[in-house]
Formats: structure tokens, sequence, C-alpha cells
């Protein structure tokens, strides 16, 4: 799944009350900070997936069960309604990821096994894909599709809703 799939449907599993804007920063998070980690690593030493050590995949940090408790814990014990709605938008990716490699059978085990870090080992799940190329590439399956278009029709129903609310803070100076 990728950007849509995670905030639109991630975005109406958590209850009206919570900023719309923020759980969906949320839902996206844990891939804004994994992709970016893996990216400039495999950048750096090139397509020698063992040099990269720790991080050899781009399910990392973002993406592990003690993120779960970390999000739980603060949702619980922070009652900023902001800071909650974000952690919420977080637990719903990892959710998202596990359900549809369940659902479409694409690496579930090598999902599980990244999410346990490091109860199962220290390394994380080696990155499925030859290259960045090969990642972009994944969009012609099916299930990434299907994720995708259900996301946008989530997303744009939220905002004939009018979930979305206010324009976010980032595009009141852009004339947007």
């Amino acid at each position: 799944m990728f950007v849509l799939g995670h905030a639109g449907i991630g975005s109406q599993l958590i209850s009206r009350k919570y900023p719309y804007w923020i759980v969906i920063a949320g839902a996206i998070f844990p891939d804004l900070l994994d992709k970016p980690i893996f990216y400039i690593r495999y950048f750096m030493h090139g397509e020698n997936l063992t040099a990269l050590g720790l991080i050899s995949g781009t399910r990392t940090f973002g993406h592990i069960c003690w993120i779960w408790i970390l999000l739980y814990f603060i949702f619980h014990h922070y009652k900023n309604i902001k800071v909650q709605a974000f952690c919420l938008g977080a637990i719903t990716h990892v959710g998202l990821d596990l359900l549809a490699a369940a659902l479409f059978g694409h690496d579930f085990l090598l999902q599980f096994s990244g999410m346990m870090f490091p109860f199962l080992g220290f390394q994380f799940p080696p990155y499925p894909f030859l290259g960045m190329k090969d990642h972009l590439n994944s969009v012609r399956s099916v299930h990434i599709w299907v994720g995708e278009v259900i996301g946008a029709i989530l997303l744009y129903r939220g905002y004939r809703l009018g979930r979305w609310g206010k324009k976010p803070f980032f595009w009141t100076g852009m004339g947007l």
C-alpha cells in the first residue's frame, strides 16, 4: 500500500472526533520515517544489501511492535487530542500493512518478522526488491491499486463530508 491507501483507509478507521489532517499525517508517518533511512543508506552503499547491516529494508523503526507499544502508551497518557490522533493514524499504518500482506500473500512472514524486531534477530528483513525502480514498479500489483483506489475514494468522501475542515497550516501562505 502506498500513500493514498494508508491515508484514506487509515483515516476512516479513526473516530471523527480526532483532527482529520493529523490522523492522515500519522497514517503515513512510518513510511516517511523508514523509506528515507533505507534509501539514503542504499544509495551510499550501492546494491550490496549486506553492507547495510542492521537497516537492510524499507520497513524498519516505524514498523516495529515497539512503536505500537510506545504509541499506545502515548495515546493513553497524553490527553492532547492532536497527539492521540497522530498515534492512532500511525497505528493504522502498520495494521494495514499486515492486513494487506495477509490478504494478498505479499511477504507476510517478511513483514511479520520485521515487526517483531529484535525478538527474531538483530537485523531487519532484507529489501525484497532489486532497487528503487523495482520498488516503484510494484505499483503494478493489483493489491497496491486496490488500496490506492479505495484510499483515494475515501479521502474524497472525507472531503465531501467536510471532514477536512480548514485548510492545513502549510497551505495558508500558499494562496490555496
